[in-house]
């Protein structure tokens, strides 16, 4: 009888080392994703704020050049952001600003302003 029961040790062992590893596995796992996450949001706020410095940057051009038309690059904290506009009449300037961060994060804002006192009539994110 005690031989048996000697017996069921390994495989116990087993089973409950295999359970410990997928469990730790699960939670480094778990830690590493939301780390990334973390790092994308952070990015992603950081590309949005560049992108609409784009539009405050557009708009400072216009003022002192109204007729301006040129895709201007400019770079914001290390995001590159092209911002142009797009289309010009009676009633609207259309501005477009597209920022790139690190890890392909992109951000895109759309404004259309008032041609007169260039300030924002419509935001498009």
């Amino acid at each position: 009888m005690g031989q048996d029961e000697r017996g069921i040790a390994l495989p116990m062992v087993m089973a409950v080392s295999v359970i410990l590893f997928i469990l730790i596995t699960l939670f480094v796992s778990q830690t590493v994703r939301g780390m990334h996450t973390g790092r994308l949001y952070g990015e992603r706020m950081r590309v949005q704020y560049a992108a609409e410095s784009g539009i405050a940057w557009m708009q400072h051009k216009l003022r002192y050049q109204p007729d301006h038309r040129d895709t201007g690059l400019v770079r914001v904290d290390d995001v590159k952001v092209h911002a142009r506009v797009l289309g010009k009449d009676s009633s609207e300037i259309y501005i477009e600003s597209t920022a790139y961060g690190r890890f392909g994060v992109k951000q895109t804002i759309r404004v259309w302003l008032d041609p007169e006192t260039l300030a924002v009539t419509r935001w498009v994110r």
